[in-house]
């Protein structure tokens, strides 16, 4: 099971490359990737056991991110909590960032 984080820059309607995505709050034999960045297409992927389901954590350092652009961000760190809905299927947490918002969504 893969857990996809997909991050766009609103500003400029393109992949956010480069941020770092940290899972926190999980238990250790759920993910075997406990930390990642967006590749050149804004994704980052978590593998999960078979038999993994509930809470996660994600956190993205968004301050590292706008800072390569020369902007300071309202939200330098931003947390989502979801929950891994079914065994053995994949999901996905999308999200929309800019200096002062962000917009997050899921799907499975």
């Amino acid at each position: 099971m893969n857990l996809s984080v997909h991050v766009t820059d609103g500003v400029y309607g393109q992949p956010a490359t480069g941020i770092s995505i940290r899972l926190a709050d999980i238990p250790q034999r759920t993910a075997a990737k406990r930390q990642g960045s967006t590749d050149a297409e804004g994704r980052a992927i978590f593998a999960f056991s078979e038999q993994a389901f509930g809470i996660v954590r994600l956190e993205l350092d968004t301050d590292a991110y706008f800072s390569t652009l020369g902007v300071k961000p309202v939200y330098p760190n931003i947390s989502i909590v979801c929950r891994l809905r079914q065994q053995g299927r994949n999901q996905q947490v999308s999200l929309i960032v800019t200096p002062s918002t962000y917009v997050v969504s899921t799907e499975t």
